[in-house]
């Protein structure tokens, strides 16, 4: 996760993955390490930060 001109990232903060109109990924997936502890509820989290970008149409 990180900027477009990063080439270790892959999504933006929104979960919107450069390059490619329309997709978006919400999991944990998009962390550049695996969370050690509570792997389920962070990407419950995840999915929720990206569920709430869409909702209200932030860039």
């Amino acid at each position: 996760m990180g900027p477009a001109d990063d080439p270790a990232a892959i999504v933006d903060q929104y979960g919107r993955v450069h390059g490619l109109a329309g997709l978006r990924v919400a999991d944990t997936s998009v962390l550049p390490e695996a969370p050690l502890r509570g792997p389920a509820a962070t990407a419950v989290l995840i999915g929720e930060l990206v569920a709430h970008a869409m909702r209200h149409d932030l860039p």
